[in-house]
């Protein structure tokens, strides 16, 4: 995985060649973009807000060289962690990993909020544990390991480009290693181990990039194309990893699924 140290040199590298567009798909990516060209067009397809950011004027009219999907990470996080709780029934003690440098942005302490009244509101407590970027896996293997021993019950698992450090199968071991039901972003993660995830459609999202591409290509100005938001969503239940687990999943959890792993 390319280190996210580099992108920014990687952003200028497009840049010199005189390259058409840009496309994206993660924050870090979209940022670097932005930052080495105001002229070249830049798709993205994240599920960060991109209002919020600073990325974009409006959703409905970006303005500048920037359009594409976003998303609303709050929500979806809080709706990871509703699934968690559904799941777990009645969990005392939940935990929520975040990446350190994270911790302290706007919209990360506004979303560390969110989850803990609606933790609470549930009867459940959220404990933070912070994931350091250098050495991911050594630090994510770490904080699985606190989490275990104070009890935590289920984790939620932000996400971050850093993740990819780790191949999907080996944060489905940590979870397994150390019995954490866990919920992540996207299917691949259910497919490598974790017990469940939650997330936009990505084929559905990358599809509607090429469809940005089209028109750009075609002669639209990016900052005239209207920012669209995901309309199909994923939810995979791994039943090998909660049977591994002893884990008895409800009904009314199993019916919600798009797909499940047996």
């Amino acid at each position: 995985m390319t280190e996210l140290s580099q992108l920014d040199a990687l952003a200028s590298d497009l840049v010199k060649a005189n390259v058409d567009i840009i496309v994206t798909d993660f924050r870090e990516g979209v940022a670097s973009a932005k930052r080495a060209t105001k002229t070249i067009p830049i798709v993205m397809l994240v599920a960060s807000d991109a209002v919020r950011e600073g990325w974009v004027a409006s959703f409905a009219r970006p303005g500048g060289n920037l359009t594409g999907t976003s998303g609303f990470p709050i929500e979806m996080e809080v709706k990871r962690l509703q699934i968690l709780i559904q799941t777990l029934e009645r969990p005392k003690r939940l935990g929520y990993f975040v990446f350190a440098p994270f911790r302290r942005r706007p919209a990360v302490v506004d979303q560390i909020k969110r989850l803990e009244e609606a933790a609470g509101a549930k009867g459940a407590q959220l404990q933070l544990r912070a994931i350091e970027v250098e050495e991911a896996y050594g630090s994510l293997g770490a904080a699985f390991e606190r989490a275990a021993n104070a009890g935590v019950q289920g984790l939620v698992i932000h996400n971050h480009a850093t993740i990819g450090a780790n191949s999907h199968a080996e944060v489905g071991d940590l979870a397994m290693k150390f019995r954490l039901p866990s919920i992540m972003s996207y299917r691949e993660y259910a497919v490598g181990g974790v017990l469940l995830s939650y997330s936009e459609d990505t084929i559905d999202t990358y599809r509607k990039g090429a469809t940005y591409v089209a028109k750009i290509m075609a002669g639209a100005k990016p900052g005239d194309l209207p920012v669209e938001f995901p309309t199909r969503f994923e939810f995979v239940i791994n039943l090998k990893t909660a049977a591994a687990l002893g884990l008895h999943v409800p009904a009314s959890v199993l019916s919600l699924a798009n797909e499940v792993i047996r």
